[in-house]
């Protein structure tokens, strides 16, 4: 990343934990990258090694993120986390349209991608109930994030 740019992330986000700390409201926010979701239209669009490509650079994010709080001896400070987030299917056309993009980018990139192999498909209704902690799930995919 660019010095300018990492300075100004870093402002920024030191500058959201300042407005926290007056107002005492949550300033951080969820890093959360379009792992497959927006591979259908994007593929459609683009074409499908673009698709994949815009994946792969929204993915990049999260360690890009790492390093540089990291580097900058701010990542405890803004609470800088990797873990994972879901997109959980309430009804059987939300699954259809998760799944199919999940489906359509192992299709094309293989079960051993980079990105495809990050997520997670639930498809037993009770574990996804169980992980997501939303009555009613039916599905869903969990893929990473971060968050600051």
């Amino acid at each position: 990343m660019a010095p300018q740019l990492a300075e100004t992330v870093c402002r920024i986000i030191r500058i959201s934990f300042d407005i926290n700390e007056l107002t005492d409201r949550a300033a951080g926010g969820q890093l959360r990258p379009h792992a497959y979701s927006r591979y259908t239209p994007w593929s459609e669009r683009f074409g499908p090694d673009v698709a994949y490509d815009l994946i792969k650079h929204e993915m990049a994010h999260l360690p890009a993120f790492k390093h540089l709080l990291a580097d900058e001896g701010i990542a405890e400070e803004v609470c800088f986390k990797l873990g994972d987030t879901f997109d959980a299917a309430m009804s059987e056309e939300a699954w259809t349209r998760l799944k199919g993009a999940y489906d359509k980018m192992k299709k094309d990139h293989g079960e051993d991608g980079e990105v495809v192999r990050d997520c997670r498909v639930i498809e037993d209704p009770k574990e996804a109930e169980e992980f997501t902690q939303m009555k009613g799930c039916l599905a869903a995919i969990v893929h990473p994030s971060g968050q600051v």
